[in-house]
Order: structure tokens, then C-alpha cells, then sequence
């Protein structure tokens, strides 16, 4: 069953409109444990300031009555950076910068059977989903080197042109 509580998480964008991913909790039946699942992405409606009312509908969609066979993938996460506080409000549907699986268990009774570092992505057959269109990026090794080459090229550049700037110093002072 999912439980009640959604988390949206801010600065999600798609098709150059700015939205949230929606975040949920399930407890799995036969073990109780909890795991997060993301629902998909919704796009901004109205102002920030506003967002406990524009979203309200999240908490009352019912999703917590029945029991539910999920679908998707398991997607791994690890920890996010940001710059600022993780949770924005308090409230119900609680605004995220981040994934954050240490502010979601907070917020659960049963912090024991919560499962962190993995989310559980919904496929489009899932109910209770939004825009579910999953892009993995993949990026090969011959990407990684090519920017490892850029940044070594730069600070050889770097450390010639101080070198060359102190001997200039250096001899002028002569």
C-alpha cells in the first residue's frame, strides 16, 4: 500500500518547462518495509509560495486505500548535493531540493523497515503515475577521458603561465 505522505522534488525539468518529480512511500505487504517511488514528473502550477495548495490534490488522490501490485525498475541513488537546506516546508506535500532518504525517514514512524538508496521508478501501466518518460543517460569512457584531457591541459596551461610570469618577475627585478 502507498502511504500518504508525497514529496515533490524541485527543479525538475522537462520540455523546457520547470516541475517536480512526485515521490511516494509503499510499505510492502509481506515484509512491511518501506520504499520510495517515484510517480513521475508534474509541471510548476502557479507560484512557489503556493505550492501546499496547488498540490493538495496529492494527498487526497486516495492512493493509500488498497493494496497495489507495482511495476518498473529499481534505480539506485546516491547522495545529493545541494547548496542550501534539503527540505523547503513542512507540510503536506513536502518540497525537496533532493532526494533526500534521511529527511524521508524522518518522516515515517517506522524508520527500521525504511530502505534507503534506491527508488523504485513506475512504468506508464502504473496507477497513480504522472509523466513517466525515463531517459537514462549513458555516457561512454572515450566522453570521460576527453574531459579528463581538457582539465589536465588546462592546469599544465595553468602552471606554464605562472612559471613563465614569475621568471618575467624575476628578471625584471634584476
Amino acid at each position: 500500500k502507498f502511504i500518504n505522505k508525497t514529496f515533490l522534488i524541485d527543479n525538475k525539468i522537462k520540455n523546457k518547462s520547470p516541475g517536480f518529480n512526485v515521490i511516494s512511500l509503499f510499505k510492502i505487504t509481506k515484509s512491511g518495509e518501506i520504499i520510495t517511488v517515484d510517480r513521475g514528473w508534474i509541471p510548476l502550477k502557479g507560484k512557489r509560495e503556493h505550492i501546499v495548495e496547488n498540490y493538495k490534490y496529492l494527498n487526497d488522490q486516495k492512493i493509500a486505500d488498497k493494496e497495489q501490485e507495482l511495476s518498473g525498475y529499481i534505480y539506485p541513488i546516491e547522495k545529493s548535493y545541494t547548496i542550501g537546506k534539503i527540505s523547503v516546508n513542512k507540510s503536506w506535500p513536502r518540497l525537496l531540493q533532493a532526494i533526500s532518504f534521511d529527511e524521508i525517514k524522518a518522516s515515517i514512524i517506522e524508520k527500521n523497515l525504511f530502505i534507503s538508496g534506491l527508488v523504485f521508478r513506475l512504468d506508464r501501466s502504473s496507477n497513480f503515475g504522472f509523466d513517466r518518460e525515463w531517459k537514462i543517460i549513458f555516457m561512454d569512457s572515450k566522453k570521460h577521458l576527453g574531459y579528463a584531457f581538457q582539465w589536465f591541459s588546462m592546469a599544465v596551461a595553468l602552471i606554464v603561465l605562472v612559471i613563465l610570469f614569475l621568471m618575467r618577475k624575476k628578471s625584471e627585478q634584476k
